[in-house]
């Protein structure tokens, strides 16, 4: 499973059932160190294929007509 650390969280580049095991995992692993815990999870569906977070920032960049920080 692909995934990137980012500072804000953590983004699954995948398949739907793999990614939300992931979730689920994660979640679950940290339930059993803390008496409550809370998972908010985003998701980002394309109706016409997978669109990989590179390509967004590269749109986003195209906008602005500049480079943004990484």
């Amino acid at each position: 499973m692909e995934y990137r650390l980012t500072p804000m969280g953590t983004i699954i580049v995948g398949d739907w059932e793999p990614a939300m095991n992931i979730i689920r995992q994660c979640h679950e692993t940290v339930r059993q160190m803390s008496d409550r815990v809370m998972t908010r999870i985003k998701i980002d569906d394309f109706k016409d294929g997978e669109r990989l977070p590179e390509e967004k920032i590269k749109l986003v960049e195209s906008q602005l007509g500049f480079q943004v920080k990484r």
